[in-house]
């Protein structure tokens, strides 16, 4: 299946972004299909790009977009060696097509949640979000992947059971929301405030 997000429960089985606008959860609840599952919810600071070096924030470096999720920087700086699986990458411009780079839903930056990277010369994400292009410039942005929910089942045999989570006190807010991990067959219900 794949996440359903309507009304004030959200239905979450696969990693990727659920909501670059701010939201609040009252409660969690995770539905394990084994020992050992995992879900795991990250957000990102939108106001504090990570800082590494001068390679973050870069200079319309030479690359190219396949399969909807993966860039290649082919030429000038590479990206940076710090960017991790639960990261956030942005493209903030480039000469390609704009749906790369500009989210038409609440007018910002497309925020992507990265699935693997750390080469310097590529980045790929969740979710399928860009077109395919060959050979543009890009700008970009790295944010932090920060811990937001992690749910993780017990590992002896047969304890396996639904854990559920409540935040009180008006709930817990978050600028934004990602699924960074999601243990196949397993789920969660996020309900949210």
């Amino acid at each position: 299946m794949a996440n359903a997000q309507y009304g004030k429960v959200w239905y979450v089985d696969t990693a990727g972004v659920l909501s670059r606008t701010p939201v609040r959860i009252n409660a969690v609840t995770h539905y394990p299909a084994a020992v050992t599952d995992i879900a795991l919810f990250h957000y990102w600071m939108p106001n504090l790009a990570e800082a590494s070096g001068d390679t973050l924030m870069d200079q319309a470096e030479t690359g190219t977009i396949t399969g909807n999720d993966t860039l290649t920087v082919s030429a000038g700086t590479y990206l940076p060696s710090t960017i991790a699986g639960g990261d956030f990458f942005a493209i903030t411009y480039s000469n390609g097509s704009a749906d790369n780079w500009y989210n038409k839903t609440d007018k910002s930056e497309l925020v992507c949640l990265v699935k693997t990277a750390g080469n310097n010369t590529v980045v790929v994400v969740h979710d399928d979000p860009w077109t395919n292009e060959a050979t543009k410039k890009y700008t970009w942005k790295v944010y932090t992947g920060l811990k937001a929910i992690a749910i993780l089942q017990p590992t002896a045999a047969n304890t396996m059971e639904s854990k559920h989570i409540v935040f009180p006190n008006g709930g817990l807010w978050l600028p934004n929301l990602a699924c960074e991990t999601m243990t196949a067959s397993s789920y969660c219900l996020v309900y949210l405030a």
